[in-house]
């Protein structure tokens, strides 16, 4: 199940580099309307829940201490 969840986290990462890619685009070629294009940003939030979801996961049931 993990590796499912590390395939999702890269596709969001990739979401985010288009996004930044495509806001690049924008600034080289102004005459490219790039709003239209510009969905990458959700990349971010679907990478932080699975990030989140992954360290759950990983350290639920362990003891936890300050050290």
């Amino acid at each position: 199940m993990l590796v499912q969840l590390q395939y999702l986290r890269a596709i969001a990462a990739l979401m985010v580099v288009y996004f930044h890619a495509i806001l690049q685009l924008a600034k080289v070629n102004p005459a490219v309307d790039a709003t239209a294009f510009v969905y990458g940003e959700t990349g971010v939030d679907i990478f932080f829940v699975l990030s989140g979801f992954v360290m759950w996961l990983t350290t639920s049931g362990r003891a936890m201490s300050p050290v």
